[in-house]
Formats: C-alpha cells, structure tokens, sequence
C-alpha cells in the first residue's frame, strides 16, 4: 500500500512537471507570421539606421566645413558695461569713449579717448586726428550683451568639439576686463542667464 502511495505521488509529480514544461513551451513560442513581422520590422529599422549614421556622418562633415567657411580664427569684443566700482576709481568724470554700429562688428574710438592718448602713442600706431578710430571685429558685443548672446555665437564652436573637432576658444583682456564672467560666469547665483560659456 505504501509503494503504491509512492508510485501515485511520483506519477502525479511527473503529470505536474510535464504540464508544466507544456505551459512553459506554449508561452515561448511565438506564431510564425507574428515572427515574420517582428523580422520584417527589424530588417525595416536596419536601414534607417545606416541612413541615420550616414546623416549624421554628413551633417559633421557639413557643419565643420562652414566653420572653416567662416574663418578657422575668429575675433570677438566683449566691452563690459561701466560699473560701480569704475566710478569709485576714477578720477574724472567718466565718458563712454566707444561707439558702437549696428552691423555688431564695427566700433569706434571717440574723440575723446584719442585726444587723451598719448600723442606719441598716436604717432605709433598711425592714429590720425580724426574725430573717432574705426574698428572692424568678426562680431562686437556692447556692455548690453548678455551671456546667451555670446553663448548663441560660439555654440557652433561647441558643436564642433562635440562632433571631435579641435576647437580653442580664447579669452583675452586685462585684469577686469571680464574674461572670467564671459567664459565661466555667474552660475553658483542661480541664475541660469549668468552661466558661462
């Protein structure tokens, strides 16, 4: 009685095990025409890809030709507006000794900067008497300019090193000029107007 107990238990045991593997077959298989449109979309989506790398392999080549276009060296003027500060420093009363167009890449020096310059500084550097001194930038800021101008005119350049081209972006001045506040900003304040480029 005791065997037979066994014999049923283990036959009862082995029934479960092989419904089991049976559920367990079912829900793996996957019909054949489900299968056919699961490699048929695949075999759409391998394509595409190709177009997509190939795309994006063209925009980079495209994108660092008209960087080239444009000139390999670039010289921006940042002129940072007048402050508190320059006020407590000064000497004199302070004018604004520049004038700027409305091209953004022409300035000028104003008269009154020239006549107070050295007039051996002018002979120097061949400054005539004129009433202002053009200049000519690949683009000028005034002390309006808020970090996102600049920013939207350098970020071709960061583009560029994110697609792996070498890129050198320079900031040149003295000493509180606002190199630093161009190229690292304000950010710790919160102000996500004053971030750095």
């Amino acid at each position: 009685a005791e065997n037979t107990a066994q014999k049923l238990e283990i036959e009862s045991l082995t029934a479960t095990i092989r419904n089991l593997s049976v559920e367990k077959t079912h829900s793996v298989l996957v019909p054949v025409e489900e299968y056919e449109s699961m490699l048929k979309q695949v075999s759409d989506i391998v394509p595409m890809q190709e177009s997509l790398y190939e795309s994006e392999r063209r925009r980079r080549e495209l994108h660092n030709k008209l960087q080239e276009v444009r000139g390999n060296i670039r010289i921006f003027v940042r002129c940072r507006p007048f402050l508190e500060s320059d006020a407590e420093n000064s000497i004199d009363s302070m004018q604004p000794c520049l004038s700027f167009y409305k091209d953004d890449t022409s300035i000028s020096l104003s008269s009154t900067a020239l006549t107070s310059l050295s007039s051996s500084l002018r002979n120097v550097r061949n400054m005539p008497g004129s009433p202002s001194q053009p200049f000519s930038f690949d683009r000028i800021f005034n002390p309006e300019a808020k970090q996102k101008d600049v920013y939207r005119e350098v970020a071709e350049l960061v583009q560029s090193a994110m697609d792996g081209y070498r890129v050198c972006i320079l900031s040149y001045g003295q000493s509180g000029s606002g190199k630093t506040h161009t190229m690292t900003g304000y950010a710790n304040q919160g102000q996500s107007d004053q971030q750095g480029i």
